[in-house]
């Protein structure tokens, strides 16, 4: 999702898009790099959107480069508009598939903002189900930590939108941490939240499956908020012959491999997110379905965190979560959250195997002053009894001297 602040790079990328979309692709991407006075963000949105054209079973896919022009235009910008009982007032956000807007009800005294989500560029029978989705899902979801959903609709030009909870002054995650500077374990602390709301998801039988920064937004006040279920899927009901869409840097091996996603897909993208927060440029190697390595992957994340500052307990905790065996990854979502939980609470983790050494460690770290007062207590104590002892002898010893003086003078006496 990029925020507000970027909407310019999306309307440049949109209107060289359309200078360059009638052009045959390989033409299309050449004029395209011949362009010097276009920044590296605007070239890269155009190139997706260029090579989505032709690209079959994905997410973009479309009927002809005609079709997403006529999207383009029809779709830049609702700002003005009424959608059902809503005067759109704002364009605050665009997402791959969508556009966020700020507005408000027209037919109600109360005038609480609300955001509208709206499908854009490609209206297909698979984008189509993954908005259903996200409806669908949003619906059975009431958690403080994921966005509300109010209810969706479509306009009577085949517009789909949904409406829902707006939150003030929203950035993504990762911006919200660099312009805090946020420290380590607050970072980690902001996961476990995410990852206790997952964990509700998880047991409404519902898995996210992009838990990426950008669908990870942080309001004012520093309320965190999941947002975008339009690839999440239903633990019990999936097509396994279908060809799931996924975020590189965050994606597990099986979703990499086509493989049917469970809810340790979302352990895993949840620590890849982490990673990335705790150590920047950590983004997981991209990999082709054909050619993704388990080792290469798992390879990657031990050099990272080989090569950082972080204690040996969180590096644990990041490599059982970034397992590419989903089997020996964390069992379920709760069981992430409360190793990290206990990690900020500096007690012993199940990552870490769980030693006399390493328990003592962890304990004599939480109770410093504890143990310590505890060992100078002992000490004196044991420097008492030795001082007693000591002052107990000398008596026995001047006591038998004085026994050898008196039996000595008696024998004088005598």
């Amino acid at each position: 999702m990029i925020i507000k602040n970027n909407v310019s790079i999306w309307q440049q990328s949109t209107e060289l898009f359309e200078s360059l979309v009638e052009f045959p692709q390989e033409q299309a991407l050449n004029k395209l790099k011949l362009l010097n006075n276009v920044s590296d963000s605007v070239k890269k949105r155009v190139r997706k959107l260029i090579k989505a054209i032709n690209k079959e079973n994905k997410i973009l896919e479309v009927v002809n480069s005609g079709n997403v022009f006529q999207q383009l235009k029809s779709i830049t910008d609702l700002t003005g508009r009424t959608l059902g009982n809503y005067k759109i007032t704002e364009l605050i956000a665009i997402g791959g598939m969508s556009y966020i807007y700020k507005a408000h009800r027209i037919d109600s005294a109360i005038q609480k903002p609300v955001a509208i989500k709206v499908m854009s560029l490609s209206q297909t029978p698979q984008s189509h189900a993954l908005f259903n989705r996200e409806q669908q899902t949003l619906s059975r979801l009431n958690h403080p930590n994921i966005v509300s959903f109010l209810h969706g609709g479509q306009t009577d030009d085949g517009i789909y939108y949904l409406v829902m909870e707006y939150v003030e002054q929203a950035i993504p995650l990762d911006a919200y941490i660099e312009k805090k500077n946020i420290d380590e374990k607050t970072i980690v602390c902001m996961i476990k939240k995410i990852a206790n709301a997952m964990k509700f998801a998880h047991e409404n039988l519902i898995i996210h499956g992009d838990l990426k920064s950008d669908n990870i937004i942080v309001d004012k006040d520093g309320n965190i908020k999941i947002v975008d279920f339009g690839i999440s899927a239903f633990t019990f009901k999936q097509d396994t012959n279908k060809t799931h869409a996924y975020t590189p840097e965050i994606a597990s091996p099986e979703q990499i491999k086509g493989e049917e996603v469970t809810t340790k897909t979302d352990v895993f993208s949840l620590a890849a997110t982490l990673l990335q927060l705790l150590i920047k440029d950590s983004k997981l190697p991209e990999f082709l379905p054909e050619s993704y390595d388990e080792k290469e992957d798992e390879k990657y994340v031990k050099n990272v965190l080989a090569e950082s500052s972080l204690d040996n307990d969180l590096c644990n905790i990041l490599i059982k979560a970034l397992r590419t065996d989903s089997f020996k990854r964390y069992f379920t979502m709760f069981d992430f959250a409360k190793d990290l939980h206990k990690w900020s609470l500096n007690k012993p983790v199940s990552a870490t195997k769980n030693t006399r050494s390493y328990l003592f460690k962890k304990y004599f770290q939480r109770n410093k002053l504890l143990v310590i007062s505890i060992t100078i207590l002992t000490v004196l104590i044991f420097i008492s009894i030795f001082s007693v002892y000591g002052y107990i002898n000398e008596i026995k010893t001047e006591s038998l001297k004085a026994q050898k003086q008196i039996e000595l003078i008696q024998k004088k006496l005598n």
